[in-house]
């Protein structure tokens, strides 16, 4: 890779304008000179970032004045954070012709490690079973990417749109999703990310455990703009965080109303002979959702159903497939049709 490509490369990132390719490997270098510092000398993760982003920047000045790398030494208090920045500028660069040749040639390691794509172009939740056991559901329009095994001391995956997920409990292998506007880091637990290419926000909502979130991408471009350099922010169980591009502010908000995810809760219901007119009853009940027929003759059909530790989803699966309907949701309404 030239000085030229070099230096794009470098303003993209800059500029928050890198893919979730680059972006790992950039995190995952800076993240273990982190690990080799001595923790009560650290600075705050705002710190960090600011210098990480003045190191980087620098550099970039260099190249476009006279097309060579020349990194100022400054001491300061933080010294052994930036020395060892400073001291690993060769290796940097190195990391970024990596990047480069994965985007664009698809070398043997990465063909290795075969990454899946899948995205909702149907009207219903599909449902997705990752490598680790966990769970995926994406919501129409949802699109999901991530390796057929997972492999090092991360599990991460990229995805836009809306996305609800379980995830499998290893405390060992932190779970890093990355979307448009944020990083959200879990051990365990379920939680909805809505991050959609030209939504006004992006918004992470918390049903059980906890999660981190910083914002990336373009959402740390937006806060950066204003100076305002936002801190990882941790949520819990009713908790969300939302960020506002258009008034480049990154606000959490505790006490939520959790109706919208109540859909993923898991439940055990039990239907013999009953109409399906009942069944929607009780569901709508237990949900918290707005079920409607479209076509009124479904509502006398009949049917037998053990539906033992199911959430709303999967519940409508299995009408889909027992009943020969078909179904639309958005949000938290859902109508049902003959399916002809």
């Amino acid at each position: 890779m030239n000085q030229k490509q070099l230096a794009l490369l470098l303003e993209k990132y800059l500029k928050g304008l890198c893919t979730a390719d680059e972006r790992a490997i950039i995190d995952q270098w800076y993240d273990k000179q982190d690990h080799s510092l001595n923790t009560r000398e650290m600075p705050s993760l705002q710190k960090r970032e600011a210098m990480k982003r003045r190191i980087l920047q620098n550099i970039l000045e260099n190249m476009e004045k006279d097309g060579r790398v020349l990194v100022p030494v400054r001491r300061s208090i933080y010294r052994r954070l930036v020395l060892p920045l400073v001291a690993s500028a060769a290796i940097l660069l190195f990391i970024f012709r990596i990047a480069f040749t994965i985007h664009n040639t698809k070398n043997e390691a990465e063909q290795r490690i075969v990454q899946k794509e899948m995205v909702n172009h149907s009207k219903n939740m599909l449902k997705q079973v990752l490598p680790d056991s966990s769970i995926v559901w994406l919501s129409p329009q949802a699109k999901l990417r991530f390796p057929e095994k997972f492999t090092g001391d991360v599990r991460s995956i990229t995805m836009e749109g809306e996305c609800f997920f379980e995830i499998a409990k290893d405390p060992a292998h932190p779970f890093l999703i990355y979307s448009e506007h944020f990083i959200t880091k879990v051990l365990g637990t379920s939680f909805k990310v809505s991050d959609k290419s030209g939504s006004p926000t992006a918004l992470v909502t918390v049903l059980t455990g906890k999660v981190s979130v910083k914002p990336s991408g373009k959402g740390l471009a937006a806060l950066t703009k204003t100076k305002a350099m936002a801190d990882e922010i941790t949520l819990s169980p009713q908790q969300r965080v939302t960020l506002d591009p258009r008034e480049k502010k990154i606000y959490q908000e505790k006490g939520v109303d959790l109706n919208e995810l109540q859909m993923y809760k898991h439940i055990s219901l039990l239907f013999e002979n009953a109409k399906l007119e009942h069944i929607v009853k009780v569901l709508n009940e237990n949900f918290q959702a707005d079920i409607r027929f479209v076509d009124q003759s479904l509502k006398d059909k009949v049917m037998d159903a053990d539906l033992t530790d199911l959430n709303l989803p999967e519940i409508l699966s299995v009408l889909k497939t027992s009943l020969q309907l078909d179904y639309e949701i958005n949000g938290q309404h859902v109508v049902l049709r003959n399916n002809n």
